[in-house]
């Protein structure tokens, strides 16, 4: 195994929190890539590397490790983006469950940041100003008036 491809598969069995990951990960996905395209355009740190086919497998095999590891979403997400780069629709079943999973918890978040709004609304604090209507499955309108009401208290929210 190159260098570098140990140097990233050890790092990503070592790592526990995005914190860990959140400067480098990148980097798995773009290796992954040069297995099927070795001419795939990347950053300096890649430039002359080749990747193997049992490269590109060992490291899928590290991020679908790592994967069970956090449920932290940030964390989930960059294990998944890395594994998009795999192409591979054995995956398939993994993407559904993940997406079946995180949008059932949007759902339920959701509905707690309604009913936080609706708390505040009633205690006379501004939001849904200017609303047409109030509604529970509105995620774009709840998500919109969640973050103009923290704005306006000096929180931001990222994303």
């Amino acid at each position: 195994m190159g260098e570098l491809v140990t140097k990233v598969v050890r790092d990503i069995d070592a790592a526990q929190t995005f914190e860990d990951i959140k400067d480098w990960i990148w980097m798995a996905g773009d290796l992954i890539r040069r297995a099927a395209q070795p001419d795939y355009p990347s950053f300096p740190e890649l430039d002359g590397e080749t990747v193997t086919w049992s490269e590109r497998l060992d490291l899928k095999e590290a991020i679908l490790r790592a994967l069970e590891r956090n449920s932290d979403p940030l964390w989930v997400c960059s294990m998944l983006s890395v594994l998009s780069d795999t192409r591979d629709r054995d995956l398939k079943k993994l993407y559904i469950n993940a997406l079946a999973a995180h949008l059932t918890v949007l759902k339920q978040a959701n509905g707690i940041v309604y009913a936080s709004l609706l708390a505040l609304r009633d205690i006379d604090e501004p939001v849904f100003e200017g609303a047409q209507s109030l509604c529970g499955i509105d995620y774009d309108k709840n998500v919109n008036e969640a973050n103009q009401y923290l704005k306006r208290h000096g929180i931001l929210i990222p994303g």
